[in-house]
C-alpha cells in the first residue's frame, strides 16, 4: 500500500484574460457584452464613426441616461482623443453619464489626469472609467461573464473540463434516471458554450413528429440514423448576436435545365414570401454562431424546406435623429425629432421608435408581413409645458400635415436614405383651430412683452377670449376707442372747454394667465373732440371727471400702444490693458 502524497497543491490563481492583446474592435465588441450583462437594454448607436460613444443607454421618454466608449490605448493614453470623444457624445446625445473603458489599470498620475480634464466641478455629466480590473471581474464573476471571455480568450481549464464532461457522458446507461445523468455533461457544455447563442438539444425517434423548435431558435442541425433524430436548436441571447454570427448560407443550384427551374421557383418564392421545397441541393454555409463554427466552408447535400419565419426575432429600430418636411396643399413645415427605441411596442407591431417636440409625439412602428415589412407613422399633440413658441411650431406642422402631398423624413446625421410617404388629407377639428388660436395669440404677447408663459392643463374660454383681445390689440399696435374719462385740474379744463389739442398717455397693463404683465405706454391725439363735465372726481380734490367723446360724424379715437422697453444688462466694462513697467537702459 502506498504512502499518502502529502504534497500540497499549488493553487491556481485568479484567471486573468489579456485585454491588452485584442484588437481595438474585439475590445470595443468584448465591452459591449459585459455592458450589455447588466444594462440589457444597451444599445448600439447607428453611427459610431465620429459619435463619441459605442454604447447608449436609452431613457424611456427621449434621450440617454448613459453612454459607453471603449478606449483600447495599451500604453500611454491619448488624452486629446478621449476629450474629442466626450464632447463628440456630449453633442450627439445629451447623456447624464459617460464611462470610459480602458483595457488596463490607470497609473495614479494617470488618474489625476482623468479627474483632471473630466471631473471638474462645473462638469454637469458624471464621467467615471472601467479599468482592466473592473473588467476582469465583470469577466470572471458570473457565468455569463465567463461565457463572454470564452468566446475571446483560449482557456485550457475549460478545454480540461470539456473532456471531463465527455468521459462522464459515457458512463453507465440502464434507468431513466441513467439517461439524464448523461444528459447533463452535455446541456452544461452546451449552456457555457457561447455568449452570443443558446442550444438546447432533444431525441426522438425518427417516426414521431418531436418537440417543435421554439419561437426563438434561428436554425437546428438535425441528424437522423438507426430510427433515431437528434436534433440541437440555436437562438440568439440577444439582437447583436444575429448581427455579428447570424447564419449566412449559399444555396448552389447545378447547371442544368432541373437545376435553373429549382433556383428560380426559390427565387419566387422569396420574393412572394411564400413557403417551398428544395431537393438534393447543395448548401455551403458561410457564417455560423460560434458553437457551430466548424461546419462553416464545408458544403453538404440535403433538402431545404423555405417557411414562414418562426424563429427570426427582429432587431429593434436604430435610434434616428429625424428632419421631417411636411409638403402639401395646406402648406409647408418642418421640425427636428429625436426618436429612440420603445421598451414596449403596441400589441401586433415588433418594433417602435418614438420622440417628442413642443407636445407632439411621434410614433414610427414596424412589423414584418409575408410581402416584406409594414411601417406607419402616428402624430398626436398635447398642450405641455413646451416653450410656447415650440408647441406652435409643432401645431403649424400638424396643420401642413393634414393636407394632400407629402411626408419626407431625413436623416440629420445622413446614416438613412430619404423616407417618403403620402399624406392621408383630414379636416381640422375646431378644437385644434382653438388651441391653434390660443398659442398664436400668447407668442404674439411673448414677443411683444418679452415674458414667458406656461400653460395649465385647462385653459376656460373666457381667458382665451381675454388673451386673443390682448393680442389684437398689440397686433394692430393700438386699439379704438369710442370714448375717455379723465381727471383735470382747474386750468386744464379751462384749456380743453377752449377746443384746444390735447394728447394723453398711460401706462397699460394685462392679466395673461394669471400674471400681471406690463403691455407699455399708450398715447391718445385729440384735435376735435366733444366735451361732457361728470362732475367733481371722487377719487381726487380740486380735480373734475370729464368725458370726451368723438365728435359728431367723426370716427372712434385710436389709442396708440408703444413696446415697452426690455431693460438689458449694461454690456461688461473693458478690460484694461496691463500697463508694461519701463526701465532705464544703460547706455554701453
Amino acid at each position: 500500500m502506498s504512502e499518502p502524497n502529502d504534497q500540497p497543491l499549488r493553487p491556481r490563481g485568479p484567471v486573468h484574460h489579456d485585454l491588452n492583446a485584442l484588437s481595438s474592435n474585439q475590445f470595443e465588441q468584448l465591452c459591449f457584452r459585459l455592458i450589455r450583462l447588466e444594462f440589457s437594454n444597451a444599445i448600439k448607436p447607428s453611427d459610431v464613426r465620429d459619435g463619441g460613444a459605442d454604447a447608449l443607454l436609452p431613457e424611456a421618454g427621449g434621450g440617454y441616461a448613459r453612454a459607453w466608449q471603449s478606449k483600447h490605448f495599451p500604453g500611454r493614453i491619448n488624452w486629446d482623443q478621449c476629450k474629442e470623444s466626450f464632447e463628440a457624445a456630449q453633442k450627439n446625445f445629451g447623456m447624464e453619464h459617460y464611462t470610459f473603458c480602458f483595457p488596463r489599470n490607470l497609473t495614479d498620475r494617470e488618474r489625476q489626469t482623468f479627474d483632471r480634464h473630466f471631473r471638474q466641478v462645473d462638469n454637469p455629466v458624471k464621467v467615471d472609467f472601467w479599468n482592466g480590473e473592473e473588467l476582469q471581474i465583470r469577466l470572471t464573476d458570473s457565468p455569463e461573464g465567463q461565457r463572454v471571455a470564452k468566446a475571446f480568450f483560449a482557456d485550457p481549464q475549460a478545454d480540461m473540463e470539456a473532456i471531463a464532461r465527455a468521459a462522464e457522458a459515457g458512463g453507465r446507461l440502464s434507468t431513466p434516471e441513467d439517461a439524464l445523468d448523461r444528459l447533463r455533461p452535455i446541456g452544461g457544455f452546451l449552456a457555457s458554450a457561447d455568449p452570443f447563442f443558446s442550444y438546447s438539444a432533444v431525441v426522438y425517434e425518427t417516426e414521431q413528429p418531436g418537440p417543435p423548435p421554439s419561437d426563438e431558435a434561428v436554425m437546428s442541425v438535425v441528424q437522423s440514423d438507426d430510427g433515431l433524430t437528434q436534433r440541437i436548436d440555436v437562438a440568439p441571447r440577444d439582437d447583436e448576436a444575429m448581427e455579428f454570427y447570424g447564419p449566412e448560407l449559399q444555396l448552389l443550384f447545378p447547371d442544368t435545365k432541373d437545376g435553373r427551374k429549382a433556383r428560380q421557383d426559390f427565387l419566387d418564392a422569396l420574393k412572394e414570401g411564400r413557403p417551398t421545397h428544395l431537393d438534393e441541393v447543395t448548401v455551403n454555409f458561410t457564417r455560423l454562431p460560434p458553437g457551430m463554427k466548424s461546419s462553416e466552408g464545408r458544403p453538404m447535400k440535403g433538402q431545404v424546406e423555405i417557411g414562414p419565419s418562426r424563429g427570426e426575432r427582429p432587431r429593434p429600430p436604430a435610434p434616428w435623429k429625424a428632419h421631417m418636411i411636411a409638403r402639401t396643399d395646406k402648406g409647408s413645415d418642418e421640425v427636428n425629432v429625436d426618436l429612440v427605441p420603445a421598451a414596449d411596442p403596441p400589441e401586433g407591431w415588433e418594433g417602435m421608435i418614438e420622440g417628442g417636440f413642443g407636445g407632439m409625439r411621434v410614433e414610427m412602428l414596424f412589423r414584418r408581413t409575408q410581402r416584406g415589412g409594414e411601417m406607419t407613422l402616428n402624430y398626436v399633440h398635447k398642450l405641455d409645458q413646451s416653450p410656447i413658441h415650440d408647441q406652435l411650431r409643432a401645431l403649424r406642422f400638424l396643420n401642413a400635415l393634414i393636407g394632400d402631398g407629402e411626408l419626407v423624413v431625413q436623416d440629420r446625421k445622413g446614416g438613412r436614405d430619404d423616407l417618403v410617404l403620402k399624406t392621408q388629407p383630414q379636416a381640422e377639428s375646431d378644437q385644434a383651430r382653438a388651441i391653434f388660436a390660443l398659442l398664436e395669440n400668447l407668442a404674439a404677447i411673448e414677443n411683444w412683452t418679452g415674458e414667458q408663459f406656461t400653460i395649465p392643463s385647462e385653459v376656460s374660454a373666457e381667458k382665451a377670449q381675454g388673451i386673443a383681445r390682448v393680442a389684437a390689440m398689440i397686433r394692430r399696435e393700438g386699439t379704438p376707442v369710442s370714448s375717455v374719462e379723465v381727471s383735470l385740474l382747474e386750468d386744464g379744463l379751462i384749456r380743453m372747454r377752449q377746443g384746444g389739442e390735447v394728447g394723453i398717455s398711460q401706462d397699460l397693463g394685462a392679466r395673461v394667465l394669471g400674471r400681471e404683465i406690463h403691455l407699455g405706454k399708450t398715447w391718445l391725439q385729440l384735435r376735435s373732440y366733444k366735451l361732457t363735465e361728470l362732475g367733481p372726481d371722487p377719487q381726487h380734490a380740486d380735480s373734475t371727471l370729464v368725458r370726451l367723446e368723438p365728435s359728431d360724424g367723426a370716427d372712434d379715437f385710436f389709442q396708440a400702444l408703444h413696446k415697452p422697453e426690455v431693460s438689458k444688462r449694461p454690456p461688461p466694462p473693458p478690460r484694461r490693458a496691463r500697463k508694461r513697467k519701463r526701465g532705464k537702459r544703460k547706455r554701453r
